[in-house]
């Protein structure tokens, strides 16, 4: 497919084709790039979001985003809203991503998040991405073009960091915590530790995740919560990330509960689905045996992901070979879990 033709993809997607520009939205809306760190190291994840700002009605877009070829590797796109995504086409160190809803839908208006870029750093200095252009058409097929000049950059650095934890030479999370750390996907705190044993938050392990591994998005899935203008603005490219890969849910009321403790279970949950075992959603006939001391006690949407985490070794109970889905997930836990499913992936290429 041709650059020139994806977004023409949209119009022919809904059976119609392009009307005169709008004037209003290319007068009003503008666009910005929020990126996950300003410095990374040679072999990290580095997450770009597009934001929109004073939409209006916008139905769906097409974007154009350049980046530093010999410092970055483009890993993948997620779109942020519900629809149909056209595959990323890359070209000579520019992205070109487009995305539309479906059906006869309302389009989006006022402040949106509208996709995340996901790279690979590859080379040492410093690496540039320029926001070139955003084409947005609205739930009348009629569109516009946006050009902008945003530009963001960061540092990428040689090595891996050797870290130490003044609280874990004793703990039997020791090895896992300092690999992580030396990945870069977790840190500790000002005073030196890393608090093994400390909760972690549905946001925390959401970012943990979403920082260790790339999340391809699934599409179709919701990625706006009902608490959302309570979600700290470090949480939500991870957040958004996790819910276009259809890793994370909201609760029956559709909030997230950025800052409530992620139970054992959930976090189970979450890592299969991001090994891609979506189905574990769904307990089948043929999931395999519980065999925890306590597994009555597992609620039944989270059975069929324990029971193939375990099989597959990512899991282990605590004493007296007891899950205890509802307790808490600690920092280590939650930290050796990721390594697991890390190790997982790598042996099963």
């Amino acid at each position: 497919m041709k650059r020139k033709s994806i977004f023409l993809c949209l119009s022919l997607l809904l059976g119609l084709a392009l009307l005169p520009h709008f004037a209003s939205a290319a007068d009003n809306a503008s666009f910005a790039m929020i990126i996950s760190n300003d410095q990374s190291e040679i072999g990290q994840t580095v997450r770009v979001t597009v934001k929109g700002e004073h939409l209006d009605d916008v139905f769906g877009y097409e974007i154009r985003l350049a980046y530093d070829a010999t410092k970055l590797r483009f890993k993948s796109s997620s779109a942020l809203w519900e629809g149909f995504s056209v595959p990323a086409i890359v070209k000579d160190g520019e992205i070109t991503f487009a995305h539309t809803k479906v059906g006869k839908k309302q389009g989006v208006s006022g402040s949106a998040d509208l996709a995340v870029f996901s790279f690979e750093s590859i080379a040492e200095g410093k690496a540039a991405f320029k926001l070139t252009q955003v084409k947005i058409v609205d739930s009348k097929i009629a569109d516009a073009t946006i050009k902008t000049s945003a530009e963001k950059s960061l540092e990428i650095v040689q090595g891996k960091r050797t870290i130490h934890f003044n609280d874990i030479a004793n703990h039997w999370g020791k090895q896992a915590i300092e690999r992580a750390a030396a990945l870069g996907w977790v840190e500790g705190y000002p005073d030196g530790s890393f608090r093994p044993q400390g909760k972690v938050t549905r946001a925390e392990f959401t970012a943990m995740l979403s920082r260790a591994i790339a999340l391809p998005s699934v599409g179709g899935m919701q990625t706006t919560f009902a608490d959302w203008d309570q979600t700290p603005e470090w949480a939500k490219p991870f957040i958004l990330e996790a819910a276009g890969a259809g890793v994370i849910k909201g609760y029956e009321n559709n909030t997230f509960r950025y800052d409530q403790p992620i139970k054992r279970s959930e976090m189970t949950v979450m890592v299969m689905r991001a090994l891609g075992n979506h189905e574990a959603d769904n307990s089948a006939a043929d999931t395999p045996k519980l065999t925890f001391a306590d597994a009555d006690h597992i609620p039944e949407w989270a059975r069929a992901s324990v029971a193939a985490a375990a099989n597959a070794g990512l899991i282990k109970g605590r004493g007296n070979n007891r899950f205890v889905p509802h307790d808490n997930t600690t920092r280590a836990e939650a930290v050796t879990l990721i390594l697991g499913l890390l190790d997982y992936k790598q042996a099963d290429k």
